[in-house]
């Protein structure tokens, strides 16, 4: 897609298609919900996108990228909810900074939402640490926004947490981020002392903390059903209470 041409209606032509993943609650063995995947289609089948990405991003386009899944995703949420055993599925979309930030972002989210008859809690918006630092730098009404979707039972996951992130905290309290997700190199490191201050400092700011996907509980002395993935935690973390596991290695 080049910067000379319209982004919206043409990433499809482009080759862009919308993948979707399946997450389940570990603890039932149920679907929980899908999330949504931007890929290349090609002879050799559906590709990551990353040159394309960064082209996309270069050119300024990128939140047409993310108007187009989110409508994708939207729609074929719609459809699965046709289903019975499907109509509580969960959503989850991973959307950048460029549309995160932009002043229609709470309108257009609410819009694709409406235009296919899905409710606002069955939506998770991941928004990455990056991302969460150029709200920070952004007009005054950027987090005002995120509050007003999330008054609509819209969640928000902190995707990609690192120790380098422990700074942000403070303002992810504040910002009523509702989940924060670790970069999987916490895991993969294998630095259980470090993974485990981190995920107590996230404990400590009152907000549940989810390690390569698998939700821990704030005190590891508690069962694993017990009531424990903190005073903040959304209605979309309560809903995965039995994703929870702890310590690392029964990741």
């Amino acid at each position: 897609m080049s910067a000379t041409r319209p982004a919206g209606e043409d990433v499809a032509a482009d080759g862009l298609v919308a993948h979707f993943q399946p997450f389940y609650n570990l603890g039932t063995g149920a679907l929980q919900g899908v999330e949504a995947l931007a890929r290349l289609a090609g002879d050799a089948g559906a590709t990551t996108p990353g040159p394309f990405f960064d082209a996309v991003r270069d050119s300024g386009c990128m939140a047409e990228v993310d108007r187009w899944i989110l409508r994708q995703s939207v729609q074929q949420l719609s459809r699965l909810q046709q289903e019975e055993d499907l109509r509580r599925l969960i959503l989850s979309v991973n959307l950048s900074g460029e549309f995160v930030c932009s002043e229609g972002f709470h309108t257009e989210v609410l819009e694709e939402l409406e235009a296919g008859g899905v409710a606002g809690d069955r939506l998770l918006v991941d928004i990455s640490t990056a991302t969460f630092r150029r709200l920070q730098g952004a007009d005054s009404g950027a987090f005002a926004r995120l509050v007003a979707l999330q008054e609509q039972e819209i969640t928000f996951c902190l995707d990609g947490f690192t120790v380098d992130d422990l700074d942000l905290l403070p303002a992810l309290t504040d910002a009523r981020v509702d989940i924060v997700k670790l970069h999987p190199r916490e895991i993969a490191e294998g630095d259980s002392d470090r993974l485990s201050a981190i995920v107590t400092a996230v404990h400590d700011a009152g907000l549940p903390a989810v390690v390569a996907g698998i939700e821990t509980p704030i005190s590891s002395g508690r069962p694993p059903n017990s009531d424990s993935v903190g005073p903040r935690a959304s209605s979309w973390a309560r809903r995965c209470r039995g994703m929870r596991s702890w310590p690392p290695h029964a990741c």
